[in-house]
């Protein structure tokens, strides 16, 4: 796996560290051989595979966080939807590059869109939604005022 804009972190919110993020995330996987089916091609249900790591990566790097498992400063949300639409094969050998941006956030939830690109051409788009849940209460939260803002500043319509 080959990280793109992951800053250091320190596994909490530092606004000096937030800055350095930017949208549209992207993260490069090159396909494994255990990606592809008896047809050479990836999967169907690997490309999401594709899309969590993508967006885990994302996640952390946006809040400069280190340990997704960690009970407080790891991944606090969950999927309440993810859909995929594939466009184009993508083969053992390719290296796909996945960009990740908001499309929608709410109070307690948002949404990310999804490009998956081999040498510059779209092989497949997708999109999730995701809940801000506390797991301890086991419960959704509201999504913290930062978190909000940083994800507004990825929105497609936003100047």
């Amino acid at each position: 796996m080959i990280l793109s804009q992951r800053p250091p972190g320190r596994g909490d919110w530092h606004d000096d560290e937030m800055a350095s993020f930017s949208w549209p995330y992207h993260l490069d996987l090159p396909v494994r051989f255990r990606d592809v089916d008896a047809y050479g091609h990836v999967n169907n249900a690997v490309y999401f595979t594709y899309l969590e790591q993508a967006r885990c990566e994302c996640y952390m790097a946006l809040l400069s966080r280190n340990d997704p498992c960690h009970q407080e400063e790891g991944l606090d949300f969950v999927v309440a939807r993810a859909e995929c639409d594939y466009v184009a094969p993508i083969h053992a050998g390719d290296v796909i590059r996945v960009e990740v941006r908001p499309s929608a956030v709410g109070t307690k939830s948002f949404a990310f869109a999804y490009e998956m690109t081999v040498d510059g051409t779209v092989r497949a788009t997708g999109s999730t939604v995701l809940v801000a849940y506390e797991h301890r209460e086991r419960q959704t939260k509201p999504l913290p005022a930062e978190l909000a803002e940083e994800l507004r500043a990825g929105l497609p319509d936003h100047a």
